[in-house]
């Protein structure tokens, strides 16, 4: 980008004053990005929160705490948050299902007194035709599953201090292989972890979609790294605007 499409003096060596703001420059990008309507939703700020400064097309947004898989894929934004309001969504179903989890009625959940963990017996990718458990749930899984919880060793449940709340990682639909749902994409290099290699101790919780909880951001080591990087800042820790796969 020529130094005058920022600088208004540019061309005659006056380079002082630039807004640093991206509207300053983009407002016309703005009013155009019509899928979705920015403007319209509010989006009019902080562009650096989706887009890069390198590639304007495609945003480069990556969503990290709630994995957006089956049907998820397609709903917009809006489907789930409040024109430019992103947080205070818990991620469970019933946050935003809980009409459809009143109204089902064969069986009738809420008479049966069903759990709000709708994904136990539900797919992300079709509602109907859910795996419903063969007897009534009478209690915690492991009342009646304690043998399994013991008998895991891949990964060591009882020695690495696994919670017996078995339904946050299996589901009724198949106890073979977890299903668990990570907040945290685990795709590129974090495919291959172990949950031990983030989690020290087996109960604790990572802050979503942080990657400095666990990789150092020294400046002057990180700012050796991305030498030649155009956009590059040390104080912007969105890395995963950039690294999309965790690499």
């Amino acid at each position: 980008t020529a130094c005058w499409r920022c600088h208004p003096g540019g061309q005659l060596g006056e380079f002082s004053g630039a807004d640093p703001e991206c509207l300053s420059c983009h407002a016309a990008d703005l009013l155009g990005a019509l899928d979705p309507d920015h403007a319209s939703l509010g989006w009019t700020a902080r562009c650096d929160r989706c887009h890069l400064s390198t590639q304007w097309d495609g945003a480069g947004f990556r969503h990290s705490i709630f994995a957006l898989s089956g049907a998820h894929a397609l709903a917009n934004c809006v489907d789930c948050h409040d024109r430019d309001v992103f947080v205070g969504i818990s991620g469970q179903c019933v946050a935003c299902h809980q009409d459809a989890y009143d109204a089902a009625l064969d069986p009738p959940h809420v008479l049966h007194n069903y759990p709000l963990r709708c994904e136990l017996c539900h797919t992300d990718v079709e509602w109907e035709g859910a795996t419903v458990h063969p007897r009534p749930f009478a209690g915690q899984c492991v009342n009646c599953h304690e043998g399994e919880y013991l008998a895991t060793t891949n990964p060591n449940h009882a020695g690495q201090g696994m919670p017996t709340r078995c339904d946050l990682c299996h589901n009724v639909q198949s106890w073979s292989g977890d299903h668990f749902v990570h907040p945290w994409p685990r795709i590129g290099t974090h495919s291959f972890m172990a949950c031990l290699d983030c989690h020290l101790d087996a109960p604790s919780i990572v802050q979503p979609g942080s990657c400095t909880h666990c990789h150092a951001h020294r400046q002057k080591a990180s700012e050796e790294q991305h030498l030649g990087i155009e956009g590059y800042i040390w104080s912007n820790r969105n890395c995963l605007a950039c690294h999309p796969d965790g690499v």
